[in-house]
């Protein structure tokens, strides 16, 4: 009689088909309901019932609540970013060494996050985004947003600092804070320029409402200083 442990039972396709179906339908159900309800609002129970799972999926696949939201944000912020990632070396590249031209920094920024309005899910996640307004300061789900950007600010502030030497970091920083702004308010209001322009402004046509966008942000980055801050009083 052999004392051999028994074969491992191969993998079954099936199994990690089924595995992979449920991973997507909880960060589907996650990215519903805390754009509706707010990530505080949303519990897992809700979730697991949108997604036709079990509380024990979410352990297995997340480990927590917490861990969904940050896999509902890398599932669209980390290929975002790499593409920004992508276009910054296609423009280091182009000009070899030279000062880089701050519109094609802006491109290699901007442009990535407009198109994800036109993804499968995208206006799902951007009403996510927009709910994150709600959201208490420095909240799990705040922390959990900026972390994925801290790597491509680093690499692109430098470049942008380089090209416009004349304005001062502290500037730098609110100019480009305005243009995320900017940014945000074009991706998750597209009526609001319908409303401004008496309904003759539309943003169906991606590519010049970018030209648009980076029209405006090169102007306001590379503004000099109207006047000097004042000390109160």
């Amino acid at each position: 009689m052999s004392d051999s442990p028994p074969a491992a039972r191969p993998p079954d396709p099936a199994d990690a088909s089924a595995s992979a179906a449920t991973d997507v339908r909880l960060l589907d159900a996650a990215e519903e309901l805390f754009a509706a309800n707010g990530f505080t609002a949303t519990s897992l129970r809700q979730i697991t019932t949108a997604a036709r799972a079990n509380i024990a999926a979410v352990n297995y696949h997340f480990g927590s609540k917490e861990g969904l939201l940050r896999a509902v944000f890398e599932r669209r912020l980390v290929p975002l970013n790499q593409e920004r990632h992508e276009a910054l070396d296609r423009v280091a590249a182009k000009f070899d060494g030279r000062e880089l031209p701050v519109r094609s920094l802006l491109v290699a920024f901007l442009s990535p996050a407009l198109r994800l309005v036109e993804q499968p899910g995208g206006q799902r996640f951007l009403r996510l985004l927009g709910r994150l307004h709600g959201e208490p300061d420095r909240s799990p789900a705040t922390e959990l947003f900026l972390e994925q950007f801290r790597e491509i600010v680093r690499r692109f502030m430098p470049l942008l600092s380089r090209s416009l030497p004349t304005v001062s970091q502290e500037d730098l920083a609110w100019r480009m804070h305005f243009t995320i702004g900017a940014m945000a308010q074009t991706m998750m209001c597209v009526e609001g320029i319908e409303l401004l322009s008496g309904g003759n402004g539309t943003t169906s046509n991606p590519e010049a409402t970018l030209a648009r966008l980076v029209d405006f942000a090169v102007a306001g980055l590379a503004a000099p200083r109207s006047s000097k801050e004042k000390d109160p009083g």
